[in-house]
């Protein structure tokens, strides 16, 4: 009589109550930001972004700030544009190339002075597999 109730009890399916699982849509995946990092030991270099990114600049250290006198526009988003600041963060919003040109606080914006970056933002490549 024993052996027959552990029979009966395995026949049960263990998720009778979970339902069906759920399925999320693409569409509702949220862009997972990662923050790149350029330094001073960077000027003139290139950074390669994903859609979604940040970015930090951070020039040379001088006493005062620094303030952003051009970037894509089209393509980053700066944080606060009008700030003079040791670093500036940005974040790519779409498909592009540029670059971004630092000046100073309180500089003119003359070339000797200036620290740039170029700056291209790629789509993820990540592609998911199709069932």
């Amino acid at each position: 009589m024993a052996y027959l109730i552990i029979v009966l009890l395995l026949g049960v399916p263990a998720c009778a109550t979970a339902g069906p699982p759920r399925t999320v849509s693409s569409e509702g995946a949220a862009v997972v930001s990662h923050l790149r990092r350029v330094g001073p030991e960077s000027p003139d270099g290139e950074v390669v972004l994903r859609f979604g990114d940040r970015l930090e600049v951070t020039p040379p250290d001088l006493p005062g700030a620094w303030r952003v006198t051009e970037y894509p526009s089209g393509i980053l988003r700066l944080d606060d544009p009008a700030a003079a600041a040791s670093s500036h963060l940005f974040d790519a919003v779409a498909i592009g190339q540029g670059r971004i040109a630092m000046v100073p606080a309180g500089s003119a914006g003359s070339a000797a002075g200036t620290y740039t970056v170029r700056i291209r933002v790629m789509r993820d490549n990540v592609q998911l597999s199709r069932p």
